[in-house]
């Protein structure tokens, strides 16, 4: 069993990430992937990944509600850590039309590039679609 959506590069887990790893092993699992969901999270999620090898990996991108925040330098830095093993997903990257924290425009515009970014490295998306079917689907 793989737990493929952990956010454990938020600040809740400092007092007790050791304790939530050995739970996750204990439970057998096999792997757990940290989630990314911007550039500080993706980097915090790929050292952490770094530090358990072959037990953690990682994802790479920027989630729909930071989309307002994609530009080039956030996508050259992302395409960046893109080439590292330990990351084995693009994402979380998707719509989220619920509460638009970033315009849909944007969001697209992310989607889109972050698309073509696992399409260049041949990695997986890690998916995020709320209240945005019609759009996310036609983008897939």
């Amino acid at each position: 069993m793989i737990d493929i959506g952990a956010n454990l590069s938020n600040p809740t887990f400092d007092n007790d990430l050791a304790e939530v790893l050995q739970r996750a092993k204990d439970a057998k699992l096999q792997a757990v992937i940290v989630t990314g969901t911007s550039v500080e999270s993706s980097k915090a999620a790929l050292a952490l990944a770094e530090q358990q090898p072959n037990f953690l990996y990682a994802t790479a991108g920027v989630h729909p509600h930071d989309a307002d925040s994609y530009n080039n330098d956030i996508e050259k830095q992302i395409s960046a850590m893109l080439g590292n093993s330990n990351i084995v997903a693009v994402g979380e990257t998707g719509l989220d039309f619920n509460r638009n924290f970033s315009t849909p425009d944007n969001q697209r515009h992310a989607f889109e590039a972050q698309i073509a970014l696992a399409n260049h490295y041949q990695k997986p998306l890690f998916l995020h679609e709320r209240d945005a079917f019609e759009d996310f689907h036609s983008i897939i």
